[in-house]
């Protein structure tokens, strides 16, 4: 009798590369037309971003800890793992940083992030709180385990 197969976690740095693979084949297609509208209060910036169902959709790398609140739809997206799930809004969550997500929309999405910040230049803030290369927080990541 077969008792299955032991699956071992992927290395993270294998599923960073499959999704900057991913991008890459993406940027190729049409792009979507995503939504963003940004808020200020004094010490905040909420950025919310809607994105329409069928769309695939890579994020940027987030360089701090923030919350994120999914607050309506329903994305098919990989875990840490590298296991495909369904997030289904709403989940309202503080995200760490150093995650960059992949997903395909299956109902239009709205998705609000808040991040601390005294800048209200949108351009400057996404310098302060986003990049696209892992070793910028790479030292955060570690911090975090």
């Amino acid at each position: 009798m077969d008792s299955g197969q032991i699956v071992k976690r992927p290395d993270p740095q294998v599923l960073r590369e499959a999704i900057f693979r991913a991008e890459t084949k993406l940027a190729a297609f049409p792009q979507a037309d995503i939504e963003y509208t940004h808020r200020f209060t004094p010490g905040l910036y909420t950025r919310e971003m809607f994105a329409p169902k069928g769309v695939m959709m890579t994020g940027a790398i987030h360089k701090t800890k923030h919350i994120s609140i999914f607050l309506e739809g329903v994305l098919l997206a990989p875990d840490e793992s590298g296991k495909s799930v369904i997030l289904r809004a709403p989940i309202v969550e503080t995200a760490m940083p150093g995650i960059k997500r992949i997903g395909l929309v299956l109902e239009d999405l709205r998705w609000i992030t808040v991040h601390p910040t005294e800048l209200t230049d949108v351009d400057d803030i996404l310098d302060e709180i986003v990049t696209n290369d892992f070793t910028e927080v790479e030292h955060l990541i570690e911090d975090l385990a």
